[in-house]
């Protein structure tokens, strides 16, 4: 069967008696399910909010700011240089919207490269910087309360110049992984075990990821909370590359064998992305998202983890070109990876989202306008609020005339509707588990109202009817009441 047109003869009544599965409204559009019945169109329609100001005079690059956020308070929080120091601001999500605390100084020197992550265990922020000129690693650790963050004394753990920093939370030993590129030790790639007890952070031995000079260029992770594991990737010449971190409780790092992502492209991930590997738990799959040096297009690749090791199917096409500032976090409440960047042609933060296939294919949804930054939006970064069930992104834009650092809200739209499943419009209100009639394809809708003759009418997210496109389309409005379900563009 192709679609559901194929069930019905020719000829076929277009009122057609079903079982309904969950309450249907008078006029709702439904859906055939796999066992026959059929159920409401339900779903989110896709929003981004106004942007809020977090900081006046923004002076933002790529990788000068890192997010979190605390599933205990709620709160989603910030890391960010502004004038040659370093704050944190805690964010409260309402709605389309988010509000901001006074902003604490986490350090008072700059730098390119920080990181942040909430320890679920210790309900506390975990903040990562080099200091004394890069000469050492800082731990400090950040306490929400209310709409404020209080820090610990400021504790250097390991000296090292620190040049990059990338963390990730494993919630199986309730600690924090931090890998970095240590100056000191011949650029190796190095990462140690972060434990928090009260505010005090600590650290375990340093092990060495490799030690064939990484290119001092941004290095990312995440954790898999499938396989128990962290993955790191980092960039040499023109290839990236992969390692499975395993953590233990007594703070020891065993190495998997290197993999490979990038396909020989040159990923230019030291100043054309942020955040760029996120784990798909939909699916226990990574990805990892960079941008062709060759052609500025914007790439993926899916990896999966075996034991201690990973591997990466061929690498995809996201975005064809001009692209910049790649951040990117997974979406639980619709399982889709959500992937904000500037667009270098229009100067423009824009959006996609990629939903993954069990097999690791992915598709790509249409791109969707973020921010009209009125100038480059060189830095980028977002994460996910699993108490709203929304994504707020930051960036810099000049959206007053002056430089400011702008948060937003974006919700992912989502729907139980597709071309294939979508049947027609309820005759009348059916309850649960009774029988009721349906206008089916192929048959003319008078349970309708507000249309204007002669346009195209889309099924919406949430079902409701627009002339806005979406990939299902409903039909023809004969009249400001009724819809020809049969019509085809």
């Amino acid at each position: 069967m192709s679609s559901l047109s194929d069930l019905f003869p020719a000829g076929a009544g277009k009122q057609v008696s079903f079982i309904a599965s969950g309450t249907i409204s008078n006029g709702d559009t439904v859906i055939l399910n796999s066992d026959g019945t059929v159920t409401a169109v339900t779903g989110i329609v896709q929003n981004v909010g106004s942007p809020v100001k977090f900081e006046d005079s923004f002076l933002a690059t790529t990788e000068t700011m890192s997010a979190a956020f605390d599933s205990t308070n709620n709160k989603v929080v910030l890391f960010y240089e502004e004038g040659s120091a370093q704050y944190a601001v805690v964010g409260t999500v309402s709605g389309t919207s988010i509000s901001f605390g006074t902003r604490v100084q986490v350090f008072n020197d700059g730098t390119i490269t920080r990181g942040v992550v909430f320890d679920e265990n210790a309900g506390k922020f975990l903040f990562a910087y080099p200091g004394l000129n890069s000469t050492r690693l800082y731990l400090r650790v950040g306490t929400i309360s209310g709409t404020s963050i209080s820090l610990g004394t400021e504790t250097s753990v390991l000296t090292a110049y620190t040049k990059r920093i990338s963390m990730s939370y494993d919630p199986d030993i309730n600690k924090s992984v931090i890998s970095f590129i240590n100056g000191f030790n011949a650029d190796y790639l190095t990462a140690v075990v972060a434990t928090i007890s009260g505010t005090t952070p600590s650290i375990g031995s340093a092990y060495i990821i490799w030690s064939n000079d990484p290119q001092d260029v941004p290095i990312d992770q995440c954790y898999d909370t499938n396989a128990n594991k962290h993955v790191v990737v980092y960039k040499k010449t023109t290839e990236g590359y992969a390692n499975v971190l395993t953590a233990n409780s007594s703070s020891a790092i065993s190495v998997g064998t290197q993999a490979t992502w990038s396909g020989n492209s040159n990923p230019q991930i030291a100043n054309e992305s942020n955040h760029y590997l996120v784990f798909d738990s939909s699916r226990n799959k990574v990805i990892v998202l960079f941008g062709d040096g060759g052609s500025s297009k914007l790439e993926a690749a899916v990896g999966t983890i075996s034991g201690t090791n990973i591997s990466f199917a061929t690498r995809f096409t996201v975005r064809s070109g001009n692209i910049r500032g790649i951040g990117a976090c997974f979406d639980t409440a619709v399982n889709k990876t959500v992937v904000f960047f500037d667009d270098i042609a229009t100067n423009k933060l824009m959006g996609i989202t990629i939903t993954m296939a069990a097999d690791g294919s992915c598709t790509m949804s249409s791109e969707f306008e973020l921010i009209d930054g009125n100038g480059n939006v060189d830095a980028v970064t977002n994460v996910f609020d699993s108490n709203s069930n929304k994504v707020v992104g930051f960036a810099p834009t000049n959206l007053g005339g002056d430089r400011d650092g702008d948060a937003f809200v974006f919700t992912a739209g989502s729907t139980n509707v597709t071309t294939d499943n979508f049947l027609g419009i309820s005759d009348a209100a059916i309850s649960d588990t009774a029988s009721g009639s349906v206008t089916i394809k192929g048959g003319v809708s008078t349970n309708v109202s507000g249309l204007t003759p002669n346009s195209d009418y889309y099924v919406q997210n949430d079902g409701s009817l627009s002339t806005t496109s979406s990939e299902v389309l409903a039909g023809r409005a004969l009249s400001a009441t009724s819809i020809d379900l049969d019509y085809s563009t």
